[in-house]
């Protein structure tokens, strides 16, 4: 893996993706994580989101390439206006490096992801900051925490950056189905 970037190593491996995994990206890029989310759930399904034109089209183009046989799809769109297909969609969402849960108030893309993951799914957000990823933390947490998820976040000092991990999961809500992989 000596050609895929330090973050997107350490998000895989957080992930840690199953056959039959639903995952949802938010700000798929140019697709880097998307073909390797796809390759680790050949049973599964892959959604990615990202307001770019550009990064939508070079995510579509990696997944066009696949050998599995998973269901991929990518839109071009904001989290804002995603509408899940169904509630509890996906069994794990992820963000890299995506600013909006710790610049602003997320209230309306948490609650998006809420109702997108299954009760026993979970949201796993990755920053690599230049400097010290610590002053995201503060913003950050507090966002998770006004929108009612639960969270861990962890610190790691990869090879030659600094990492944050948090995983989140939002509080029970009725109706959220439960997955098996």
């Amino acid at each position: 893996m000596a050609s895929v970037p330090e973050r997107i190593q350490f998000t895989l491996s957080r992930l840690d993706v199953r056959r039959a995994d639903r995952v949802l990206e938010v700000g798929c890029g140019t697709g880097v994580l998307a073909d390797l989310i796809a390759n680790g759930a050949p049973e599964g399904r892959y959604v990615g989101i990202d307001r770019s034109a550009t990064a939508v089209s070079a995510t579509r183009r990696r997944l066009a390439t696949l050998a599995s046989e998973v269901e991929a799809e990518v839109i071009q769109s904001s989290l804002a206006d995603l509408e899940p297909a169904q509630t509890g969609e996906f069994s794990k969402a992820v963000a890299v490096n995506v600013n909006l849960f710790w610049t602003r108030s997320a209230t309306a893309e948490l609650d998006i992801l809420r109702r997108s993951l299954a009760t026993d799914g979970f949201l796993l957000l990755v920053y690599q900051a230049a400097g010290a990823p610590e002053r995201l933390l503060d913003p950050l947490v507090a966002n998770l925490d006004g929108a009612g998820y639960e969270h861990d976040e962890e610190f790691v000092d990869g090879e030659t950056t600094r990492l944050l991990a948090v995983e989140c999961r939002p509080a029970a809500l009725p109706g959220r189905k439960v997955t098996t992989t």
